[in-house]
């Protein structure tokens, strides 16, 4: 992984949907709940929000890329990230929180 470039995308984002990649060194495992009273039952943060991009997903799907620095120093961090959606209304009000599932990343040298 370093020196190269590491993309996701995820799909199925409500159409008044904004998204949030977020990348994080940790896997706190907390609801949704706790972050905004309309977190969905089932949805936690996965990764810890050391790092959030605000995405705005197109025809469903949001896409997000990051580089790693060519360094071997990096060899062996583990970096967490998932997706977030924030579903809003007409008038810009949360209607409810969701995440997808998380991937969890070993950096290293090939």
């Amino acid at each position: 992984w370093t020196g190269g470039t590491f993309r996701t995308t995820a799909t199925g984002f409500a159409s008044t949907a904004l998204g949030a990649a977020v990348l994080g060194f940790t896997s706190p495992g907390s609801p949704l709940t706790l972050l905004h009273s309309s977190g969905l039952p089932g949805c936690d943060l996965l990764a810890s929000p050391d790092s959030v991009v605000l995405l705005v997903p197109a025809a469903g799907a949001a896409a997000w890329q990051f580089t790693i620095p060519d360094d071997p120093f990096f060899a062996g961090f583990v970096l967490f990230h998932q997706f977030l959606q924030v579903d809003l209304d007409v008038a810009q009000a949360v209607l409810s929180l969701s995440s997808s599932n998380a991937q969890a990343l070993t950096l290293g040298t090939f």
